[in-house]
């Protein structure tokens, strides 16, 4: 709120919210942190202006700031988080590739089926679906799960 308080810039929180995934800090739980901290401190900072006479003007201005604060630092994690999902799809896409085409050796199979979340010994069978299927998302994992 102060003009000699640092400004951290949406690069830095980005930065930042990588590395809390990299050391696997739950991001959905920084975002909603954010969140209700923003809701606390909207609250301490209504019941204090209150007591200090600020016309209703000033105080919502000070709230929607820190809405709008809350909501763009939210907004930063989940940017974070859509990188880390698809680059977790790629990588999973990847490894099933390079898995059907036979590319690892048999001795490396149980540690990389595992760190994929394939029981080595369980039966997959492999399903396709067009993804501008007209079908709602709950209709075809259960015609799936009927064939």
């Amino acid at each position: 709120m102060r003009s000699d308080t640092p400004q951290i810039t949406t690069a830095d929180l980005t930065d930042l919210a990588r590395r809390w995934s990299t050391q696997q800090i739950p991001l959905e739980l920084v975002a909603h942190s954010i969140q209700v901290g923003a809701r606390l401190l909207a609250e301490i900072v209504r019941a204090r202006a209150t007591e200090q006479g600020m016309s209703p003007e000033v105080i919502d201005d000070l709230q929607d700031m820190m809405w709008h604060w809350a909501t763009s630092y939210s907004a930063v994690i989940n940017a974070v988080l859509q990188e880390n999902a698809v680059s977790l799809a790629a990588r999973r896409s990847t490894f099933f590739r390079r898995l059907i085409d036979g590319e690892f050796a048999p001795a490396s199979l149980p540690a990389r089926l595992i760190e994929h979340g394939v029981q080595p010994d369980r039966r997959y069978r492999v399903a396709c679906a067009d993804h501008d299927d007209p079908r709602s998302d709950s209709e075809v994992p259960a015609t799936i799960r009927f064939q």
